[in-house]
């Protein structure tokens, strides 16, 4: 099964729960298509702490949605987080991400509150301050420091 979390957006979460099937995977491109089709900055959190496996299709097809998308997800998408709990997994992500230029900025991370906190700090960083606090407040997430402006 795989659902879709926008009731924060511009953040969104995309859960991805056992196996999917070809036609939940379908599905799940073609949500992906509406949100970039909105041409508005988002970050998105996949969380696959509760996916079995990805059949060798479904990676292709991400693939191949990838490059076909390449130029809108560069311009729309501040950043992409992976919630994967295996470090090994996460190290492929991190081996992948050097070798492939990614369309955004991403990370792969062991918990569901720790992608959060990336993706508040995504917006923070990109001139974003009000989803940046909303999240936070939301998942009750500590707010870092302000920043201290320095004179020169």
């Amino acid at each position: 099964m795989i659902s879709f979390d926008d009731s924060l957006w511009p953040l969104l979460l995309v859960t991805f729960e056992g196996e999917s099937s070809d036609e939940e995977f379908a599905y799940h491109l073609q949500r992906m298509d509406e949100y970039l089709q909105r041409q508005e900055n988002y970050v998105c959190i996949y969380d696959a702490t509760k996916m079995k496996s990805s059949p060798m299709n479904h990676r292709q097809l991400q693939v191949e949605w990838l490059q076909k998308n390449d130029a809108a997800l560069r311009q729309w998408m501040l950043g992409t987080g992976f919630v994967i709990t295996s470090p090994l997994a996460r190290l492929a992500m991190s081996v992948i991400s050097t070798l492939n230029r990614p369309p955004c900025p991403n990370t792969s991370v062991a918990t569901l509150q720790q992608a959060l906190a990336w993706a508040a700090d995504r917006f923070r960083d990109e001139g974003h301050p009000l989803p940046s606090v909303r999240i936070r407040t939301h998942y009750g997430l500590v707010h870092p420091p302000a920043r201290r402006a320095t004179v020169k």
